[in-house]
């Protein structure tokens, strides 16, 4: 899947399609958010919730950029997490 194939799918689909095929990969908790990364096929896809854990506030799916930054000193570039 692509992330335009993913950007096309509603809400319920993407919430779907990352709990089946996401893989988590780092964590980072903000004053007022709560942050997970998740990497797909070619793309990553930020879920971010309200410091409870219960409130689903946004999911963000991107390549590159900003967004990845908060993650890096968490991230074992090894890994190898796109395949």
């Amino acid at each position: 899947m692509t992330i335009l194939d993913y950007l096309e799918l509603s809400d319920q689909g993407q919430w779907d399609e990352l709990l089946e095929h996401g893989k988590k990969i780092a964590e980072y908790k903000a004053k007022d958010r709560n942050f997970s990364l998740f990497v797909m096929d070619n793309f990553f896809v930020e879920l971010e919730r309200e410091p409870s854990g219960d409130a689903l506030v946004c999911l963000h799916p991107f390549v590159k950029g900003e967004r990845l930054q908060k993650y890096i000193n968490d991230m074992d570039v090894n890994e190898g997490y796109f395949y």
